[in-house]
């Protein structure tokens, strides 16, 4: 894989494949008729909001285990510096603190400017606020929500860069370090939508946001895309 297939199959195609998806979500009002599906299937309330599978478990304690993965990363980079036998994963361990930590920011400060409510906010769905498109002008009336890009996901999806990992050290684990992520951010995002926490289109910026994130990362802390591979062992 030349340089030039690489900025087209991790840049172009999934830009715009994600394009295509967020354009069909938003002019379809798809988000609407999946949300009906889970709303209805909960017996027209969102009866699993507060259930102690999705909450506790998947929401709450997958939060902490995220936290605490991204604590221990930190340590153990920290101590890269002075402990030779850490030294070599280095750079690799840096990598996915900074793509990580970037994707988490950008989340963020779009959940605080963007303005979006959640759907259990919404009187179609049981709450008592008007629906507003993600890209429309709220009314002053309605209050702004934090709902947008979905926040939970993000700590499955921000782990993106261990694909970009496996790809320059052990790039045949890549398939499988790439499935794992989605997984995560995938069993994360449908837990909140489970709860009316969040619609399709949220976790899907989410998962550009930290897919673009890790890729920008990547170009940055490496430089050039695709050297010889060296492994880390």
């Amino acid at each position: 894989m030349n340089s030039r297939r690489f900025y087209f199959t991790h840049l172009w195609i999934p830009l715009a494949v994600f394009i295509a998806l967020a354009a069909t979500l938003e002019l379809s009002h798809l988000d609407l008729t999946l949300g009906q599906i889970f709303y209805h299937a909960e017996g027209d309330s969102w009866a699993l909001k507060n259930h102690w599978l999705l909450e506790q478990v998947l929401h709450r304690g997958g939060r902490n285990l995220m936290v605490l993965m991204l604590v221990i990363l930190l340590g153990t980079w920290s101590l890269s510096f002075t402990v030779a036998k850490l030294k070599p994963y280095q750079q690799a361990m840096g990598y996915l603190l900074l793509s990580a930590g970037v994707a988490a920011t950008l989340v963020s400060v779009g959940k605080h400017t963007t303005g979006v409510n959640c759907p259990w906010d919404l009187a179609l769905f049981g709450g008592s606020l008007d629906y507003t498109p993600i890209f429309s002008r709220r009314p002053d009336t309605i209050p702004a929500g934090q709902c947008f890009p979905a926040g939970h996901a993000s700590a499955g999806y921000a782990w993106m860069g261990l694909y970009f990992i496996a790809l320059r050290y052990a790039p045949s684990k890549r398939g499988w370090a790439l499935g794992l992520v989605l997984l995560l951010g995938l069993l994360f995002g449908v837990t909140q939508q489970l709860r009316g926490a969040h619609f399709v289109s949220h976790d899907l910026w989410t998962l550009a946001i930290c897919w673009f994130s890790a890729l920008a990362c990547y170009c940055v802390i490496y430089r050039r895309p695709l050297p010889r591979a060296t492994p880390l062992t």
